[in-house]
Order: structure tokens, then C-alpha cells, then sequence
């Protein structure tokens, strides 16, 4: 089942994507819930299942989620997408549905959950979202991990299956993302300026992990911290009516932005690390590109990035560029990722199926690049690459040549390069490499003030 052309990826500009947009930008949603909901009693099936489709879109990709159950005036009273939603599956029961709905509905229940369990038991439209919730169909409720008791209260349970790739995995990515939403939105200043600061550090040692495996859960998750605190882009202060602010409100004003150009600065040197200095794979991290570029286009469609309307435009344009370029552009990009991640050493590489280690370990004494091109093999999936540097000052003496190959080995499988003949390589760690003149580690002689 591919997911690239449904809300889940969110990758290309898909229908559903494309129907959660329109919809949030309407001039008149309440007329269009009220559309949909009196032609829903009427419609057959299919047109059914489409328009529920439309509608899990607008709940699934609402931005925050808990916009989602904001009421809206129609000419019979209020009415929210998460309330459309409940009636419309009223409407359907429970009958077979295709796989589109039924993928839709996935999403909307990943959304559904995300809110039960970050918001606290007083937010007003709860008992909405609990209505929805239990008109979900039971696969929808099954495939989440959350049950409902009889108080109203969520409760998360585990579940064995999370295989890479699955739907269960991709719904637990953007449940993730839904979770960070929640969180930050119902936190004060105090909270945000606090959990900022720790990302902050967290990402600080994670591109510091050079001389240690790389992190990759870490990062992960910090990116899905992080793009939960993500906001909209905002009109410049000019065009805002900024001078009839009270003094607290342009304090708050001027601390949000502040903070928001803090993630916009997270968000560039994570993604950049993770998809151009890291080389991972897009697929754990769909969501949150597929949340910066909506928000980009948004911006794109209405003021094209015009420096003069648009609050931090340069980090705008940054964003969009490391999250909107495509796979077969990144080894271009990841050439110039080190201008774009100021203060990120360089990093080893194996594209193209070669190996070269970092520019510091380039340097070290005993390091050379010979002419000859030594295999490496992947001991999981058998990949192949070929290193040519070496290690001159290996063993106990320091006296013996070894292949040098990459710590972390083939990161997208977890397995280790190791010589096709089978003979001895030493991983590219640093601090193990960097032997002194007197032919000993250099953190281990006194001479050297080790």
C-alpha cells in the first residue's frame, strides 16, 4: 500500500491534502459543513465514502488538531468538522467501506486519540471528540493505541506488531506529531521557554555525536517535538496593526516570535542533519515535511515570500528548501549541507558507494589514501562499498595497516562494513585514530598531556 499519495505521506500535493486546504481557507466554512451534511442523507455510497473522505482531511490535517472541533455558524446552528464527521458515519454505519475511506479514517482516528490523550479533562469540546471516537469504526479504534473507558478517559495500550512501513507505523508517526501539537498549545510561556531550551541542547549534543553512534531515535524525536511548536507563518508587524498593542500583549507577541525563530532554527539544522549529513530515510520523518511544506505553499500562494510581508522570510525560504527538495536532489543538497548547518563538523560520507571519512580524521598523522580500492559488505543486506584510507598505526604496536570503515555502519539496516575478504578494519572513530608521535593513543600519553 503506498503511502506518498494519501494524507498520511502528505509528500505530494494530494486530493485529500488539497480538500484540507480549501476548506481551511474557506470565507465561509460553515456553509460548506452545512452543505455536506444536509446532501449526506441523500448521496449513495461511493459519493458518501468520497465526502467522508474530504471530511476526515479537514480533521486529520487541521492545524492545531484541536481546531478541528471548533464550531462554526451555519444557518441551523453550530456545527465542526469533528460533529460532521460523527453524523456522516451515523449516516453510513458500518457497512464495507474501500480502501480510501477506510485510510482517511486512519488518519482522522490517529487525530481523534492525539487529542484525548494530550488535552487535559476540562477542554470544552472533549465530549465531541469522544463522540467521534466512538463512532469510529472498530478498525479504526484497533489500529490506534488508546482505549476509551466508561468515564471518558483515554488509556494507551502496546501493541507487538509496529513494522517500518505499515500503516500502524506511519499513524503512530503522525499521532506523534498530533501529540507534540497538543502539548505546546496547551503549555505557558514559562513551559515553552523551558522545553526550547532542552531541545536546544539535546540537538547541540546530537551533532556533536561524531565520535559516538549517531542518534537517530534522538533526533527523530526531537523533530516531532519541534515541529509541534511550529506556527503559522505571520504578517510582518507593520501590516499586523502592532501599534495598538498593550504593552503585555506586544511583550507576548515579541516573546512567541522569538521563540518561533528559535524552531524555525531547530527545524532547519534537524532536517538537514537528518536528510543531507545523515542520509536517513524520508519515510520516519513524512509528517513533519509534509507540515512545513503546506505551510509553505500557504505562505507561497498569498505573499510569495516578499521579505517585506512575511515574518522571517529567510528562515521561511531555508525551511522550505531542505524540507521540499526531492530524493533524487539530495546528494546535491548534502554538498552544501555544512553551509546550511552552521558550526556542524563535517561528516563522513558514503555516497556513491564510496567511503571518506570526515575532513578531521583526514588530517590525523597516520591516516593515508592509498590507490587501491578495498571492498566493504554490509553484514545484514549485503550492500557493497569500497574505502581506500587507512590506518597506519593499528595493533598493539602501532606498527600494522588496516582499512578504515564507517562506525555506524549501513545506518538504513543496522548492519556493520566489514572487509569482503575478510580481514581486519578499524571504525573511523577519532579519539582511536589520533595516535601522537610517540606512537601511543593520544588521550592515553602523559607526554602529550593525555
Amino acid at each position: 500500500m503506498a503511502h506518498g499519495n494519501l494524507l498520511l505521506g502528505g509528500i505530494s500535493a494530494s486530493k485529500l491534502q488539497y480538500h484540507a486546504s480549501k476548506f481551511s481557507t474557506s470565507s465561509a466554512p460553515g456553509r460548506v459543513l452545512r452543505r455536506y451534511l444536509s446532501k449526506a442523507e441523500s448521496m449513495d455510497r461511493a459519493a458518501l465514502d468520497r465526502h467522508i473522505s474530504h471530511v476526515c482531511a479537514w480533521v486529520a490535517l487541521a492545524i492545531p488538531p484541536t481546531q478541528a472541533a471548533e464550531m462554526y455558524s451555519t444557518d441551523k446552528g453550530f456545527l465542526s468538522p469533528v460533529g460532521l464527521l460523527t453524523k456522516m458515519l451515523r449516516v453510513r454505519d458500518h457497512s464495507p467501506m474501500n480502501e480510501q475511506v477506510s485510510l482517511a479514517l486512519d488518519a482522522a482516528s490517529s487525530t481523534c486519540e492525539a487529542v484525548l490523550l494530550a488535552e487535559p479533562a476540562s477542554y470544552k469540546h472533549r465530549k465531541h471528540w469522544i463522540c467521534l471516537w466512538e463512532q469510529l469504526p472498530k478498525r479504526q479504534r484497533t489500529m490506534c493505541e488508546s482505549t476509551l473507558n466508561s468515564n471518558g478517559k483515554i488509556h494507551q495500550e502496546s501493541h507487538a506488531e509496529d513494522k517500518d512501513g505499515s500503516d500502524g507505523f506511519m499513524l503512530k508517526r503522525l499521532k506523534s506529531l498530533n501529540l507534540s501539537v497538543c502539548k505546546w498549545e496547551s503549555s505557558d510561556l514559562a513551559e515553552q521557554e523551558r522545553a526550547l531550551g532542552h531541545l536546544e541542547t539535546c540537538l547541540a549534543d546530537i551533532e556533536r555525536s561524531e565520535g559516538s553512534d549517531l542518534n537517530t531515535v534522538a533526533l527523530r524525536k526531537l523533530l516531532y517535538v519541534a515541529i509541534g511548536a511550529l506556527g503559522h507563518p505571520q504578517l510582518g508587524q507593520s501590516t499586523r496593526g502592532g501599534a495598538d498593542m498593550l504593552d503585555h500583549e506586544r511583550r507576548r507577541s515579541q516573546q512567541t516570535a522569538s521563540f518561533q525563530r528559535r524552531i524555525r532554527r531547530l527545524l532547519i539544522r534537524g532536517i538537514v542533519l537528518w536528510r543531507m549529513s545523515w542520509s536517513l530515510e524520508d519515510l520516519q520523518i513524512i509528517p513533519i515535511l509534509a507540515r512545513v511544506r503546506m505551510y509553505c505553499d500557504q505562505l507561497g500562494e498569498h505573499h510569495a515570500f516578499d521579505a517585506q510581508k512575511v515574518c522571517a522570510a529567510k528562515q521561511w525560504c531555508k525551511l522550505k528548501l531542505v524540507s521540499g527538495i526531492a530524493a533524487t536532489d539530495l546528494q546535491v543538497a548534502r554538498q552544501s549541507a555544512r553551509h546550511i548547518t552552521q558550526g556542524v563538523a563535517g561528516r563522513r560520507s558514503t555516497s556513491g558507494g564510496v567511503y571518506v571519512p570526515n575532513e578531521k580524521i583526514q588530517a590525523l598523522p597516520f591516516i593515508r589514501r592509498a590507490d587501491e580500492l578495498v571492498a566493504l559488505k554490509c553484514t545484514k543486506c549485503a550492500k557493497t562499498i569500497t574505502s581506500q584510507w587507512f590506518f597506519t598505526a593499528a595493533g598493539v604496536d602501532h606498527n600494522q595497516e588496516v582499512v578504515i570503515v564507517p562506525r555506524n555502519g549501513h545506518v538504513k539496516c543496522g548492519g556493520k562494513y566489514r572487509r569482503a575478504d575478510g580481514l581486519q578494519t578499524k571504525n573511523d572513530v577519532f579519539d582511536d585514530l589520533d595516535v601522537c608521535s610517540h606512537h601511543k593513543v593520544r588521550k592515553w600519553c602523559f607526554r602529550c598531556g593525555g
